[in-house]
């Protein structure tokens, strides 16, 4: 504990100046993989990995075709060390949550660092250890209302360590965020790990469908709820969209009826 205390102190320190523990007669602490970031972030890496590869054992079979084409697409991604944005376009029932926390386990497992985040509260309870994208991001709540909107995270704080050490960032129900929030997390990403590429050379995985819940403008015209939407940062030309088709809530129910019932509100969501 004592220890934490005063890698916190630094964290200020080094924010506020670029200044260490030394520079104030302070006791330098020697930061180990595990203890170089403040107890606040520990839940980023405190994974055990016996369990993740238990988890991935025991629900893995369960993919469909199509989520395991995409879990296997990804994770080739983060074993062969590319960066890059992907969208799963994921209508409800498709499986996506179970699809992103097998996703989550496996990266885990090895030992490596998964961001795993969501729009809203109630979406982040159900991917694992999950976050809203302002906590895990440090992202203002104003950022619309900014030219060039940036996070509140500096070089040398320990969430910056964390993000510079982060594989993957999961982002469930990513279309109900405004775009100059994921503009925002990209501009200090690219300043936190020094590289210019999209969201700082870490490999992004956003998920949700875009026939749900747009971005909420308040007394905003259709043109600015449009303004609002992902598809329209120029972060999209950098996505590669993938689509979870088969309802399995639908036919887990073993209704005859509710596969009609799918298609209709497929139909409606895409405006025919």
């Amino acid at each position: 504990m004592y220890n934490l205390c005063l890698m916190e102190i630094e964290d200020h320190i080094l924010a506020q100046g670029g200044q260490t523990l030394d520079n104030y007669n302070l006791p330098v602490i020697e930061r180990t993989t595990a203890a170089n970031h403040a107890q606040k972030y520990v839940r980023f890496l405190n994974f055990d990995g016996c369990e993740q590869n238990q988890c991935i054992n025991n629900h893995k079979h369960q993919l469909m075709a199509n989520q395991r084409e995409i879990y296997a697409l990804f994770l080739d991604k983060i074993n062969t060390q590319r960066c890059g944005i992907t969208f799963v376009d994921a209508p409800g029932g498709t499986g996506k949550t179970f699809l992103l926390n097998l996703v989550i386990a496996k990266i885990r497992s090895n030992g490596h660092i998964a961001i795993a985040s969501a729009s809203s509260g109630v979406a982040a309870t159900l991917v694992t250890v999950g976050h809203t994208i302002h906590s895990a991001f440090k992202v203002p709540l104003n950022a619309h209302k900014q030219d060039t909107p940036t996070c509140s995270m500096k070089k040398g704080t320990a969430i910056a360590r964390v993000m510079n050490e982060a594989k993957a960032i999961i982002v469930e129900e990513a279309p109900m965020t405004h775009r100059a929030v994921y503009e925002a997390i990209d501009r200090t990403l690219q300043d936190i790990c020094g590289n210019s590429k999209p969201f700082g050379g870490i490999l992004v995985m956003f998920c949700g469908d875009f026939r749900q819940i747009l971005p909420v403008v308040k007394q905003g015209t259709h043109a600015n709820i449009v303004d609002a939407m992902l598809k329209r940062s120029p972060l999209w030309r950098n996505v590669t969209t993938y689509r979870l088709h088969d309802n399995i809530r639908a036919q887990l129910t073993n209704d005859p009826t509710a596969a009609n019932y799918t298609n209709l509100l497929m139909n409606i969501g895409d405006g025919n």
